[in-house]
């Protein structure tokens, strides 16, 4: 009797971008689209294959082929994102051999990001230092900085002396594209930004002014506060005074030569009249009183 044994044998792994074995590092550009395909040939048993970034296993976007018994392929239709390093192509299916793999390193491709950054050089003639920090891939790229929706300049740091608003206009360029506009507002006492708020007077300077601010609001508070008490104390003591001086009087009643009787306000003083004397408190009885 005899025994047919299939002996293992190590299938041919490789990538192919554009119809051309791709080497070891592959020039990418950020959020664009590519189609990457793994050949797998001459295995035996037949294996399968699958896509790995950064060791991790993708099966977004993934084709699985068969184009003949010796023969597979898959394909992956990647988009570049910015922290990617490797792609690979594993294969899988074989219990004796280890898997074999094809893979590239990713050169990922983009356009430049730019920042602005301020520094004052001169508080009396509101100089400022600006500089236009752009970070790429290539990093070869040129920095254009624009005052005003003026022509740009190909630089990427320059001195404003101003007093009037100015608006700065900063933007770069590599071979993927332009940068998105960075755009910053400086005024005489401040300088406004996107993402940034810079003061021009220095941190210890505006502690100053802010305490020397504090002490004043503190003092006014005083002072109204010692006006209003001095108000309502002489408004109380003046009542007092009044009400002392009404009460050492007397109403008095006298009659005329037709008979009838007046009422008037004395001071307190000893006469023959002490029987016609009426308290304050009892005047109001003799209003309409005839005597």
């Amino acid at each position: 009797m005899l025994i047919s044994r299939v002996l293992p044998v190590p299938p041919t792994v490789w990538l192919e971008f554009n119809n051309s074995k791709v080497g070891n590092t592959l020039d990418v550009i950020m959020n664009e689209e590519y189609e990457i395909r793994c050949w797998a040939e001459g295995g035996r048993p037949h294996v399968t294959l699958y896509w790995e970034i950064d060791n991790k296993t993708v099966t977004e976007g993934t084709l699985q082929l068969q184009d003949d018994r010796s023969k597979i392929s898959t394909v992956i239709n990647y988009r570049p994102k910015l922290d990617e390093t490797r792609l690979s192509c594993k294969t899988e299916g074989q219990r004796i051999i280890a898997s074999i793999q094809s893979d590239v390193l990713l050169n990922v491709l983009y356009k430049p990001v730019c920042n602005l950054h301020f520094q004052r050089s001169d508080r009396r003639l509101n100089s400022y230092q600006i500089h236009c920090v752009c970070v790429a891939n290539p990093d070869n790229s040129v920095v254009f900085l624009s005052v005003n929706d003026s022509m740009y300049m190909a630089k990427s740091e320059m001195v404003v002396k101003t007093n009037y608003s100015t608006t700065i206009f900063c933007k770069g360029k590599n071979i993927v594209g332009f940068s998105e506009l960075a755009v910053t507002t400086i005024h005489p006492f401040r300088i406004i930004g996107e993402k940034e708020v810079l003061s021009v007077k220095p941190p210890q300077e505006r502690k100053n002014i802010k305490t020397t601010g504090i002490i004043v609001v503190l003092i006014i508070l005083g002072i109204l506060v010692v006006s209003s008490l001095t108000v309502v104390l002489f408004s109380h003591w003046s009542r007092l005074n009044t009400e002392k001086q009404i009460r050492s009087r007397y109403f008095v009643a006298d009659l005329n030569e037709n008979g009838r009787g007046t009422i008037s306000c004395r001071n307190r003083l000893p006469s023959p009249e002490d029987q016609r004397r009426v308290p304050v408190k009892k005047a109001n009885n003799y209003h309409n009183r005839v005597i």
